[in-house]
């Protein structure tokens, strides 16, 4: 090989080795680029994990939240049933204490009554017994109507230990009620809850308004498919009591069923239904509960 061709390859020598640097800055600047988005991936995965971790924090938060208001509801709940069911044995007991005490008043006049007919009868003068009898008598008719009075004035006014339900009064009815000492639930036409409310003179409890059409439930009442197949059309209640849906109620006939409804009570629904039951309820002033929740209830 001559010296012609000795030069010739190593320029093609040099060529290549230009070449092969070439290659190589290539490939460093894509191993950079690699690296950089790389990188920014890394970045982007932080901030997801970051958020995610806000997110569970933020939902673990609302959960406890939600438990302690649950709590409070049921604590309030508890502490309701028991001053109705106190203030009920105090209405009753007061009721029995006043008619024994009208049955207690009537024995001793007609015990008099009979005193003054044994002795007429012993020959003590008839006149004089006739006076006394008949004075004895108008004092008895007197007492019985003065008794008759006080249980009208303590009737007047009404006493709501429970559900006063007055969804049918008119406002001319309204006007003549007394006082309303009221430590349950009213319900009232929704134009006459500022007149109902006026009536009030101690309140405890709620007052609810009610619009034509809408049904009222309280005690314990079940939605079960029947119930729902036999609406002609979807319906909207008020429920006060506790209120149960049967498993045979899917979401589906709730939706179709059931427009919106207003819970002051307890409601037990299904694992199937409870969102839908969620999302019917417009005022929730009660407890809503899944898969057969309602222990406190039990133990009433």
């Amino acid at each position: 090989m001559d010296e012609k061709d000795m030069r010739k390859l190593e320029k093609e020598r040099e060529k290549l080795e230009e070449a092969r640097e070439k290659l190589e800055e290539e490939k460093q600047r894509l191993e950079d680029e690699r690296q950089a988005m790389e990188d920014e991936r890394q970045a982007m995965e932080d901030e997801r994990q970051a958020m995610e971790d806000e997110r569970e924090s933020q939902k673990e938060e609302m959960e406890d939240m939600k438990e302690e208001e649950r709590e409070k509801a049921r604590e309030k709940l508890k502490q309701n049933r028991k001053f109705l069911r106190e203030k009920a044995e105090k209405l009753t007991e007061a009721q029995r204490e006043k008619l024994e005490k009208m049955a207690h008043d009537i024995e001793i006049t007609m015990e008099g009554v009979q005193e003054q007919i044994e002795n007429s009868i012993a020959g003590i003068d008839f006149d004089a017994i006739g006076e006394n009898i008949h004075k004895d008598m108008k004092n008895m008719e007197k007492g019985l109507k003065d008794m008759e009075k006080n249980i009208r004035i303590t009737i007047k006014d009404t006493k709501n230990v429970g559900i006063l339900n007055l969804k049918d009064i008119t406002a001319e009815e309204l006007d003549k009620m007394g006082e309303i000492r009221n430590s349950g639930i009213i319900i009232a036409p929704e134009e006459l809850i500022g007149k109902v409310s006026s009536k009030i003179a101690k309140n405890t409890g709620t007052v609810i308004p009610y619009k034509k059409g809408w049904r009222i439930y309280s005690g314990h009442t079940e939605i079960d498919k029947s119930m729902l197949d036999a609406l002609d059309e979807p319906i909207e209640f008020i429920h006060t009591g506790y209120l149960r849906i049967c498993d045979d109620v899917t979401s589906d006939m709730i939706k179709a069923k059931i427009k919106a409804f207003h819970n002051y009570g307890h409601v037990s629904a299904t694992e199937k239904t409870y969102g839908i039951i969620m999302a019917r309820c417009l005022e929730n002033y009660g407890e809503i509960s899944k898969n057969g929740d309602d222990d406190d209830d039990d133990d009433d």
